[in-house]
């Protein structure tokens, strides 16, 4: 698959509304986000800014030991998983995990290591990393 860098950028916790307005533009066509970075690199606060923006007013969290939460709302529907607890991908074949990404829904994928060479459909793949007491946002579309 192909892949264009988006955006490649130093910033703090406060670059995250940054991060999402330039992500949003492509939420059509690459609905699935895949989030890879370390503990505390910003996964869930960049999901939480995500659904905010796109109009979700209620509490977001990470749905680690669910492996899947699900926001409907103003006929939008957002499916943000966690995968850090999956050990093996048959784990994910028993919750039907391609058919929510077949759905053309917004995927958000937290630790999205395992699956990442089975996912052939259009997607974003972000990388966060701590770098000297900012973040660095790295951010590529992938056809």
């Amino acid at each position: 698959m192909a892949q264009k860098l988006l955006l490649d950028e130093l910033g703090g916790i406060d670059f995250i509304p940054t991060l999402v307005g330039k992500i949003l533009p492509h939420l059509n066509t690459h609905p699935i986000v895949l989030l890879k970075g370390n503990l505390g690199t910003g996964k869930t606060s960049f999901s939480k800014a995500l659904l905010k923006e796109l109009g979700y007013v209620s509490e977001v969290s990470s749905p680690t030991f669910n492996i899947v939460n699900t926001y409907i709302f103003e006929g939008k529907t957002v499916y943000h998983f966690d995968l850090y607890r999956i050990k093996r991908v048959e784990e994910l074949e028993e919750i039907g995990f391609m058919d929510y990404l077949d759905s053309k829904h917004v995927c958000l994928i937290e630790w999205p290591e395992i699956v990442e060479d089975f996912i052939d459909l259009p997607h974003i793949n972000m990388q966060l990393e701590h770098a000297d007491g900012a973040r660095h946002y790295k951010v590529n579309l992938i056809d």
